[in-house]
């Protein structure tokens, strides 16, 4: 069983409920198709000082997760969202099945997190703690490099967002400049690369 599951849980789920989270996330879920609860479980890892995890963890996790979300998690949005043509006719049967639905979503997606706790728990899933903003930026960038995803002026938005969640002592004057460093590193140093648009 992966370290403090309940707790992680609880605590993303707090990150999610915070004004602007939930739009913001769900818009890059739709462009990028990335993993909400994944990234917001290495939020949580980095802020309680969990460290980030290497590049090989951050493929497997990329790679774990996007065949649980194709496979599980997006026949039941699918089906959910289906469900909503059919209210007028077939109501309130279909409103409740949509609920049910609904709870059934969460209940994936916290085995999803489970999933990610388990690649960072892993041997040699996580390297050791540094700076926790760092090691979420580091943590985000990787994830989205295992993914193909470049990020623009949103994606760096959610990061800083993220990070204002997630750490007590977050200080938005440094967020962009910890980012593209760990893109930079990420990346290999490229220096294109180095500061991912701002918009």
């Amino acid at each position: 069983m992966s370290a403090e599951p309940h707790q992680a849980w609880e605590t993303i789920a707090r990150y999610y409920g915070q004004p602007g989270a939930r739009e913001l996330l769900l818009r890059l879920q739709q462009r990028y198709r990335i993993s909400v609860t994944t990234i917001l479980t290495l939020a949580w890892n980095a802020a309680h000082g969990r460290g980030a995890p290497g590049a090989g963890a951050a493929a497997r996790i990329a790679e774990c997760t996007e065949r649980y979300q194709a496979s599980v998690l997006r026949p039941l949005r699918s089906a959910r969202d289906g469900l909503r043509q059919w209210r007028e006719a077939l109501d309130p049967e279909a409103g409740e099945l949509r609920e049910a639905l609904l709870s059934r979503e969460l209940e994936a997606e916290r085995l999803e997190q489970r999933l990610v706790l388990d690649c960072l728990d892993a041997p040699g899933g996580r390297e050791p703690a540094g700076d926790p903003l760092g090691d979420l930026c580091l943590s985000l960038s990787r994830y989205l490099v295992s993914l193909g995803v470049e990020p623009d002026g949103e994606a760096v938005q959610a990061v800083e967002h993220l990070a204002s969640l997630a750490l007590e002592d977050y200080d938005g004057v440094h967020v962009g400049q910890i980012w593209a460093r760990a893109w930079a590193s990420t990346r290999g140093g490229d220096p294109a690369a180095e500061s991912p648009a701002k918009g």
